[in-house]
This record gives C-alpha cells, structure tokens and sequence, in this order.
C-alpha cells in the first residue's frame, strides 16, 4: 500500500496530478489533498475524481 497525494492547484491542462506521498516532484503539502492509501494509483485516481473534474498522474512517481 502506499500513500496518495493530489495536487488542489490544476496544471495548464487542468489536470489534477496525483501523485505517491514518496514522489520527488510532490509540490509543496499546503497546496495537496491527501487522498488516502491504496494498494494501486488507479484506486488512487479513481478516488481523486471524485473531488476534481479531471485527473492524471504524475510521470514520475506513477509510470504507465
């Protein structure tokens, strides 16, 4: 399991970015929302949507 942290802030995309509590590119903790630990990004993302109309993830903490 592991912790999952979406950015509040929308890239100029509008995207979301969601990212592992352990991810090098974390933006600074007053501008995340913590969303919980899951045992995959995708439940992660899944539970993100549910507060922000669109969602990605980050490169470089959750490879495709």
């Amino acid at each position: 399991m592991a912790e999952f942290y979406v950015d509040r802030t929308a890239t100029q995309g509008e995207d979301h970015i969601v990212h592992k509590a352990v991810c090098d590119q974390l933006p600074p903790m007053e501008t995340l929302f913590y969303i919980g630990s899951y045992a995959s990004a995708d439940a992660a993302s899944n539970i993100a949507k549910g507060y922000f109309p669109s969602v990605a993830t980050c490169k470089d903490c959750i490879p495709a």
